[in-house]
Protein backbone atom coordinates (compact mmCIF):
# COMPACT_ATOMS: atom_id res chain seq x y z
CA UNK A 1 0.00 0.00 0.00
CA UNK A 2 1.19 3.55 -0.73
CA UNK A 3 0.66 7.05 0.62
CA UNK A 4 1.69 10.37 -0.93
CA UNK A 5 4.64 12.33 0.38
CA UNK A 6 3.09 15.76 -0.26
CA UNK A 7 0.28 17.62 -2.01
CA UNK A 8 0.86 17.91 -5.76
CA UNK A 9 -1.10 19.42 -8.65
CA UNK A 10 -1.27 19.02 -12.42
CA UNK A 11 -3.03 21.00 -15.18
CA UNK A 12 -4.39 19.43 -18.37
CA UNK A 13 -6.14 21.19 -21.27
CA UNK A 14 -8.36 19.28 -23.70
CA UNK A 15 -10.48 21.04 -26.35
CA UNK A 16 -10.48 24.31 -24.41
CA UNK A 17 -11.56 22.61 -21.16
CA UNK A 18 -9.09 22.95 -18.32
CA UNK A 19 -8.65 20.13 -15.76
CA UNK A 20 -6.74 20.94 -12.57
CA UNK A 21 -5.99 17.84 -10.52
CA UNK A 22 -4.79 17.99 -6.91
CA UNK A 23 -3.82 15.13 -4.60
CA UNK A 24 -4.00 15.27 -0.79
CA UNK A 25 -3.09 13.01 2.12
CA UNK A 26 -6.25 12.61 4.24
CA UNK A 27 -6.94 10.69 7.45
CA UNK A 28 -10.72 11.12 7.72
CA UNK A 29 -13.92 12.41 6.06
CA UNK A 30 -13.60 15.73 7.90
CA UNK A 31 -10.29 16.41 6.13
CA UNK A 32 -11.87 15.43 2.79
CA UNK A 33 -14.66 17.96 3.34
CA UNK A 34 -12.15 20.60 4.41
CA UNK A 35 -10.09 20.19 1.21
CA UNK A 36 -13.26 20.21 -0.91
CA UNK A 37 -14.36 23.50 0.69
CA UNK A 38 -10.89 25.03 0.21
CA UNK A 39 -10.90 23.92 -3.45
CA UNK A 40 -14.39 25.29 -4.13
CA UNK A 41 -13.43 28.63 -2.58
CA UNK A 42 -10.17 28.85 -4.51
CA UNK A 43 -11.71 27.85 -7.87
CA UNK A 44 -15.13 29.52 -7.43
CA UNK A 45 -15.93 29.83 -11.13
CA UNK A 46 -15.13 26.19 -12.03
CA UNK A 47 -17.82 24.04 -13.65
CA UNK A 48 -17.18 20.78 -11.76
CA UNK A 49 -15.29 19.54 -8.68
CA UNK A 50 -15.03 15.79 -9.24
CA UNK A 51 -13.19 13.67 -6.71
CA UNK A 52 -12.46 10.28 -5.20
CA UNK A 53 -10.82 9.08 -2.02
CA UNK A 54 -9.74 5.96 -0.17
CA UNK A 55 -9.26 6.00 3.59
CA UNK A 56 -8.83 2.37 4.69
CA UNK A 57 -12.21 0.75 3.89
CA UNK A 58 -13.94 4.10 3.32
CA UNK A 59 -14.08 4.48 -0.48
CA UNK A 60 -16.05 7.16 -2.31
CA UNK A 61 -16.21 9.01 -5.62
CA UNK A 62 -18.30 11.89 -7.01
CA UNK A 63 -19.05 12.97 -10.59
CA UNK A 64 -20.31 16.35 -9.31
CA UNK A 65 -22.72 16.88 -12.21
CA UNK A 66 -20.72 15.16 -14.95
CA UNK A 67 -22.50 12.18 -16.58
CA UNK A 68 -22.55 9.12 -14.29
CA UNK A 69 -19.26 7.22 -13.99
CA UNK A 70 -17.32 9.60 -16.29
CA UNK A 71 -15.33 11.49 -13.65
CA UNK A 72 -15.32 10.15 -10.08
CA UNK A 73 -14.92 6.50 -11.05
CA UNK A 74 -11.95 7.09 -13.40
CA UNK A 75 -10.25 9.08 -10.61
CA UNK A 76 -10.98 6.29 -8.11
CA UNK A 77 -9.60 3.67 -10.51
CA UNK A 78 -6.27 5.53 -10.69
CA UNK A 79 -6.10 5.66 -6.88
CA UNK A 80 -6.77 1.90 -6.72
CA UNK A 81 -4.28 1.02 -9.50
CA UNK A 82 -1.55 2.77 -7.52
CA UNK A 83 -2.48 0.96 -4.28
CA UNK A 84 -3.02 4.30 -2.55
CA UNK A 85 -4.56 4.77 0.89
CA UNK A 86 -5.31 7.98 2.82
CA UNK A 87 -5.64 9.69 -0.54
CA UNK A 88 -8.00 12.28 -1.99
CA UNK A 89 -7.80 13.42 -5.62
CA UNK A 90 -9.90 16.38 -6.72
CA UNK A 91 -10.14 17.29 -10.41
CA UNK A 92 -11.49 20.77 -11.04
CA UNK A 93 -12.95 21.34 -14.51
CA UNK A 94 -13.42 24.61 -16.34
CA UNK A 95 -15.72 23.86 -19.28
CA UNK A 96 -14.28 25.19 -22.53
CA UNK A 97 -17.45 25.16 -24.64
CA UNK A 98 -16.73 21.95 -26.57
CA UNK A 99 -18.48 18.76 -25.41
CA UNK A 100 -16.11 15.84 -24.90
CA UNK A 101 -18.71 13.04 -24.80
CA UNK A 102 -18.68 10.26 -22.22
CA UNK A 103 -15.59 8.56 -23.65
CA UNK A 104 -13.75 11.86 -23.84
CA UNK A 105 -14.65 12.72 -20.24
CA UNK A 106 -13.48 9.33 -18.98
CA UNK A 107 -10.17 9.76 -20.84
CA UNK A 108 -9.77 13.34 -19.58
CA UNK A 109 -10.37 12.54 -15.90
CA UNK A 110 -8.21 9.41 -16.15
CA UNK A 111 -5.40 11.36 -17.82
CA UNK A 112 -5.61 14.24 -15.32
CA UNK A 113 -5.30 11.75 -12.43
CA UNK A 114 -2.66 9.53 -14.04
CA UNK A 115 -0.40 12.47 -14.97
CA UNK A 116 -0.85 13.92 -11.49
CA UNK A 117 0.46 10.69 -9.98
CA UNK A 118 3.50 10.76 -12.30
CA UNK A 119 4.47 14.01 -10.52
CA UNK A 120 3.69 12.71 -7.03
CA UNK A 121 6.22 10.94 -4.82
CA UNK A 122 4.72 7.85 -3.20
CA UNK A 123 5.84 6.09 -0.03
CA UNK A 124 5.21 2.39 0.49
CA UNK A 125 3.71 1.44 3.86
CA UNK A 126 2.82 -1.87 5.51
CA UNK A 127 0.56 -2.67 8.49
CA UNK A 128 2.45 -2.78 11.77
CA UNK A 129 2.33 -2.86 15.55
CA UNK A 130 3.82 -0.52 18.14
CA UNK A 131 5.17 -2.44 21.14
CA UNK A 132 6.99 -1.65 24.35
CA UNK A 133 9.79 -3.79 25.76
CA UNK A 134 11.41 -3.21 29.14
CA UNK A 135 14.64 -5.06 29.98
CA UNK A 136 17.46 -4.86 32.52
CA UNK A 137 20.62 -3.10 31.35
CA UNK A 138 22.50 -6.40 31.01
CA UNK A 139 19.96 -7.58 28.36
CA UNK A 140 20.19 -4.43 26.25
CA UNK A 141 22.80 -5.85 23.84
CA UNK A 142 20.68 -8.96 23.21
CA UNK A 143 17.60 -6.86 22.36
CA UNK A 144 19.54 -4.57 20.06
CA UNK A 145 20.85 -7.57 18.10
CA UNK A 146 17.28 -8.68 17.45
CA UNK A 147 15.81 -5.24 16.70
CA UNK A 148 17.12 -2.91 14.02
CA UNK A 149 17.76 0.76 14.85
CA UNK A 150 15.10 1.89 12.36
CA UNK A 151 12.47 -0.04 14.32
CA UNK A 152 13.34 1.69 17.62
CA UNK A 153 11.21 4.82 17.93
CA UNK A 154 12.18 5.69 21.50
CA UNK A 155 14.60 4.45 24.14
CA UNK A 156 14.28 5.43 27.82
CA UNK A 157 16.86 4.76 30.52
CA UNK A 158 15.50 4.53 34.07
CA UNK A 159 15.81 1.52 36.42
CA UNK A 160 15.65 -0.55 33.24
CA UNK A 161 15.79 0.21 29.52
CA UNK A 162 12.40 0.72 27.85
CA UNK A 163 12.02 0.56 24.07
CA UNK A 164 9.12 1.69 21.88
CA UNK A 165 9.39 -0.37 18.72
CA UNK A 166 7.52 -0.41 15.40
CA UNK A 167 7.38 -3.90 13.96
CA UNK A 168 5.27 -6.22 11.83
CA UNK A 169 3.29 -9.21 13.04
CA UNK A 170 5.79 -11.47 11.29
CA UNK A 171 8.79 -9.85 13.00
CA UNK A 172 6.96 -9.94 16.33
CA UNK A 173 7.24 -13.75 16.36
CA UNK A 174 11.06 -13.40 16.40
CA UNK A 175 11.11 -11.40 19.66
CA UNK A 176 11.86 -13.95 22.41
CA UNK A 177 11.01 -11.79 25.42
CA UNK A 178 7.77 -10.37 26.84
CA UNK A 179 6.40 -7.20 25.27
CA UNK A 180 3.34 -5.01 25.60
CA UNK A 181 1.28 -4.00 22.55
CA UNK A 182 0.73 -0.22 22.59
CA UNK A 183 -1.04 0.09 19.22
CA UNK A 184 -1.81 -2.78 16.85
CA UNK A 185 -3.12 -0.56 14.04
CA UNK A 186 -0.19 1.47 12.67
CA UNK A 187 1.53 1.70 9.29
CA UNK A 188 5.27 1.49 8.82
CA UNK A 189 7.07 3.27 5.96
CA UNK A 190 9.19 0.79 4.05
CA UNK A 191 10.61 2.71 1.08
CA UNK A 192 9.85 5.35 -1.51
CA UNK A 193 8.49 4.37 -4.89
Amino acid sequence: MNIIKETTSYILEIKKSKFISIIYFVKNKEEVNNYLNITKNKYKDATHYCYAYIIDNNIYCSDNGEPAKTAGLPILNIIKKNSLNYTLIIVIRYYGGIKLGTGGLIRAYTSASKNLLKKTELINIIPGILIQITVPYDKQAIIEKIISNKQIKEKTYLKEVTYLIETTKEELTKIPIPYQIINNNIYIKTNKR
